[in-house]
């Protein structure tokens, strides 16, 4: 599932969602105030009637608050004495200080508005993409119906990722061994496979519950 932000650029996400012709690319926009993490989509294009196209494109609108409460709650999950982790322990590559720093950027506080509390999330700092990402790739994972998977299918996509990466490893082409040309070929192709993961992807925890988030 790819979940694009359609906050900013909007018509030009709808024409680029539009033409991926896929029901695992989703529309989405985050709002403050809504009580679920992922509401149910609607439709955005019309005809010139200004009748609602049933097969076109859908926004859906995501609980960037409820999610960011949930993502920092996850955070202080630590590893159980017997080795084992909690539900929504978040597990995480070597990623460089900023990437940590990104994803803490924002706090919860309270304002008191017209005599009553008000709860915003406030940022604490200019950057903030990593948590943004975080929060579209855990929509992502709530509209494919992660949280409804049994341990067996977890087990089933764990096996196939094992499976997947061996073959992988056996029949990695060696580039130092390789003509000159050929050598720059495979080198490139592989610079352009992994930028893309790490723009696209945004979070290797997120790739393992089958979802993908780009901004």
């Amino acid at each position: 599932m790819l979940a694009i932000d359609a906050g900013f650029s909007t018509q030009e996400v709808y024409t680029w969602v539009r033409a991926q012709q896929s029901q695992r690319v989703m529309a989405i926009k985050g709002v403050d105030n809504s009580v679920m993490p992922v509401n149910a989509p609607t439709k955005v294009d019309v005809n010139f009637r200004g009748r609602k196209i049933n097969n076109g494109v859908c926004l859906w609108k995501i609980g960037v608050s409820m999610i960011k409460g949930e993502i920092y709650s996850f955070l202080k999950n630590r590893m159980q004495e017997d080795g084992s982790f909690p539900h929504g322990f978040m597990h995480f590559p070597e990623y460089n200080t900023e990437y940590f720093k990104q994803l803490t950027a924002e706090q919860l506080i309270t304002k008191i508005v017209k005599g009553y509390p008000k709860r915003e999330w406030q940022k604490m700092r200019d950057r903030n993409e990593t948590l943004d990402c975080r929060v579209y790739a855990r929509a992502a994972a709530i509209a494919l119906g992660v949280d409804r998977w049994s341990d067996n299918r977890w087990e089933q996509l764990t096996n196939r990722s094992f499976t997947s990466s061996t073959k992988e490893a056996v029949g990695k082409v060696d580039v130092t061994e390789a003509p000159p040309v050929a050598a720059a070929k495979v080198a490139t192709r592989q610079r352009v496979v992994r930028s893309s993961r790490e723009y696209i992807a945004g979070d290797a925890v997120q790739q393992r519950e089958a979802t993908i988030c780009w901004r």
